[in-house]
């Protein structure tokens, strides 16, 4: 099963996945960072932090990023 890590970059710092997380597909760990990324999100807001400049990169077991995912999108407005 193909392994996904979801970086953090937050600006110019980067805070690496070490671990990682299987999944079936792409769009399934996509899935799965959105779920991650509003669970972040939500704990920023509960300590009144920024949430904007915050973006998931999601990298293969290659280290090739494959998709990455601002955490401000997961955010509903209306």
């Amino acid at each position: 099963m193909p392994r996904y890590f979801f970086n953090v970059r937050t600006g110019g710092v980067f805070d690496e996945d070490k671990d990682g997380s299987e999944s079936l597909s792409y769009e399934l760990a996509y899935d799965e960072a959105v779920r991650s990324a509003r669970e972040i999100v939500g704990e920023l807001v509960i300590h009144g932090e920024i949430v904007d400049g915050r973006t998931f990169e999601i990298t293969n077991e290659a280290g090739a990023i494959v998709g990455s995912l601002p955490m401000k999108s997961v955010v509903r407005f209306e």
